[in-house]
Formats: structure tokens, C-alpha cells, sequence
């Protein structure tokens, strides 16, 4: 080896090497530009309604309870339908894990806080309508549940102009048949996937001893709590008993 070939080999040997420590390392960034400390909870009771975008998930999933966490109000459940376990949330109840359950639709929820786990989930689902796998729940044992239904004892409606009160709607249907409008509520009950749609009961205080229903293409899950536009229909038939004096149709989750 000639003296210039020398030179150049330990020329790019300090090179690599200066490269490579130092000021000059490449440092793997923070893609997440999300305040984390916005994250708070599931629902609209007990924790607050988190911030993060919401995805209506639709279908029928059967899964495998892997892990089961609890709150005061809530489960959460790592599930595996194929492959890939994922976390659900929904009302309390008694799971156990290694036993199978369906749900149907949801909302999907990313970068998700729980305060009382002190944990955020890359991803939850948030259900409702969980039961064990025995086929499909019949629309009689859906429509004789007569338990009154009331918004929960944290729900606090925003404070927007375009808001309709369900009370006004109630005792004016004249003033809004037929028109587009917004409302907030929370939701008491489901009857999902009953002729190509989702039924939706909820209640803002306004008028709880009415039942108001919407209907949507959308899965939301009982106790979530959100703006919901749609139009305003009276007197509506939709044939097998399903006869509505006041009912919101096509109505869309507003996030």
C-alpha cells in the first residue's frame, strides 16, 4: 500500500467515525403532536369525554376476552377476534376472561387516557351491546326494556348556538318538521342494525320523559354523550310497528 492510498483510508475511517457520535447523531422524533393531558377518559360519565377523533366501526365481532380492567363505571377488555388483540371499553359488567362475547359497531378512539388506570391506549374501542355469542338478540327482548331511561348525573350540555334543546323540538314539532338541526345528547339506549339502520334513544334534561329517537347510520355506544345533526320528521310509519309521532332521521355523530 502506497503512502496516498494510506492517507485516503484513514481520511474516510475519521470520517465515518466523526459521523457517527457527537453532535451529529440522528435521534428518532415525536410524531404524536397531541396534548396527552387532553386525554380523559371514555364516555361522558365519571371520566370526561375525550378529545380525540371518533370513527363509527360497524359489524358484527365475535371475541375472546384476553384481560379485563375495571372502573367504578366501566370495563375494559383486551380482546382477540383474529390475530391482533385490541382493547374495547364499555358499561360495567361481569367479564371473564378466556370467555367469548359479540358486540356490534362502535366508535373507535386513538391516543385514549383513562385517569383511573393512568394508562393511555394506542387505540380503544368504546361498545355497546355486549353479550355472549347466542345469536341474535330478537327485537321483542329489545323493545319490551321499559326501564326509564335519564341522563347521567355528570352530563352537562355546550354551550353552542346552533343547539336545539330535545324540550323545544318536543313541544314545538310543527316549528321543526322537516328541517335539519342540531342537537346534543346522551345516549340511553340502542336497537342496532334494525332495517339497514341503527335506532338511537337519548336525552339532553330537556324532555326525559320523552322518548326521543334518532335514527343513524352510525354505531354510538350507550352512555356517549355527542352533537348529532339530522332532520326532523312527524308523524313518521316505518311499518312493522315502528310508528314514530316525532323521530330525527339520518342523523350524523358531530364531532
Amino acid at each position: 500500500m502506497n503512502y496516498a492510498t494510506a492517507t485516503l483510508l484513514t481520511a474516510i475511517t475519521a470520517l465515518v467515525f466523526t459521523g457517527c457520535g457527537g453532535d451529529n447523531r440522528i435521534e428518532p422524533k415525536n410524531t404524536d403532536s397531541s396534548n396527552s393531558s387532553e386525554r380523559t377518559g371514555i364516555f361522558s360519565d365519571g371520566d370526561q369525554e375525550s378529545k380525540t377523533p371518533s370513527y363509527s366501526v360497524e359489524g358484527i365481532h365475535e371475541v375472546e376476552v384476553l384481560e379485563v380492567l375495571e372502573t367504578d363505571k366501566y370495563s375494559y377488555l383486551r380482546v382477540k377476534e383474529n390475530e391482533e388483540p385490541y382493547w374495547i371499553a364499555t358499561i360495567k359488567s361481569n367479564f371473564v376472561e378466556g370467555e367469548k362475547y359479540e358486540y356490534q359497531g362502535g366508535l373507535l378512539k386513538t391516543n385514549f387516557k383513562s385517569i383511573e388506570h393512568n394508562r393511555t391506549f394506542d387505540k380503544v374501542y368504546l361498545v355497546s351491546q355486549i353479550r355472549p355469542p347466542s345469536g341474535e338478540t330478537s327485537l321483542e327482548a329489545e323493545e319490551v326494556d321499559t326501564t326509564p331511561k335519564t341522563v347521567s348525573s355528570t352530563f352537562t350540555k355546550p354551550d353552542l348556538a346552533d343547539l336545539v334543546d330535545l324540550g323545544d323540538i318536543v313541544e314545538n314539532p310543527a316549528k321543526y318538521s322537516n328541517k335539519t338541526v342540531r342537537v346534543y345528547g346522551e345516549v340511553v339506549k340502542v336497537n342496532p342494525n334494525i332495517m339497514d339502520r341503527n335506532w338511537l334513544h337519548i336525552k339532553d334534561g330537556t324532555a326525559d320523559n320523552f322518548d326521543f329517537v334518532i335514527t343513524s347510520q352510525s354505531s354510538v355506544p350507550v352512555g356517549h354523550a355527542m352533537v348529532f345533526e339530522g332532520t326532523i320528521i312527524t308523524d313518521k310509519d316505518f311499518g312493522a310497528g315502528y310508528s314514530y309521532e316525532l323521530i330525527m332521521e339520518n342523523a350524523k355523530p358531530i364531532q
